[in-house]
């Protein structure tokens, strides 16, 4: 059995699930995937023959920098490549698309309020806070205050998991961890109840968008 995968090399320092590093796997037997001389990309595997078409064209097939791959054809009268093809619709399904403590957006990364691109020039290499964080860097120094932030998540930096909880106490513990650097809850009661609220290991990664979710960062 061939099967193919698209993996992420997490190159944080933690330790995470591997299959989570997974964002893209075949899940039938492959007996053959290839680029042919006529401009066809073909597919064997148990359930058939799946064929993209692109005849009388330059083509070039290429796993890019940024984790997908994509099929090229050569136009002439621009004299560029021109994608005509690509594995993964959208680039927010990439591990590590955006760097860290950045979301990702309909493939596009942006920052949280207080928080600011490391680099205007490649969005995707993450975002830094405008200000330090204090606590855990000097214990006399007063506790940082998080910034609030609706329908973002970072699912795959779970630390630990608080069920039926109050806001406040949740909040609390993460500020009291060196190790949390974020809370984030399904949306609270009017008391300040919620469901469920996790703590987020640094560094933040995989920032989506998600609509039941309150982030405290």
């Amino acid at each position: 059995m061939n099967t193919i995968y698209a993996t992420w090399l997490n190159p944080y320092p933690w330790d995470v699930d591997k299959s989570k590093n997974i964002y893209w796997q075949n899940n039938t037997q492959f007996s053959e995937i290839k680029l042919t001389p006529e401009g066809e990309i073909r597919r064997l595997d148990g359930q058939g023959q799946w064929v993209l078409q692109v005849p009388g064209q330059l083509l070039r097939l290429t796993l890019d920098k940024d984790g997908n791959i994509r099929l090229y054809s050569w136009t002439v009268h621009n004299a560029n490549w021109t994608i005509v093809w690509k594995l993964m619709d959208s680039e927010c399904s990439i591990s590590g698309y955006c760097g860290p403590y950045a979301v990702c957006d309909r493939g596009e990364c942006s920052c949280l309020d207080e928080f600011e691109l490391v680099d205007r020039t490649d969005r995707r290499l993450g975002c830094r806070g405008k200000t330090p964080a204090a606590y855990c860097t000097n214990k006399a120094a007063l506790p940082d205050t998080f910034t609030r932030a609706l329908n973002n998540d970072w699912p795959q930096n779970d630390l630990v998991k608080f069920e039926n909880a109050n806001l406040s106490y949740c909040k609390q513990r993460c500020f009291e961890s060196c190790e949390c650097a974020a809370a984030i809850s399904t949306i609270p009661s009017s008391e300040g109840l919620v469901d469920a609220c996790w703590h987020k290991r640094r560094t933040l990664l995989n920032g989506e968008i998600l609509g039941t979710r309150e982030a405290y960062i």
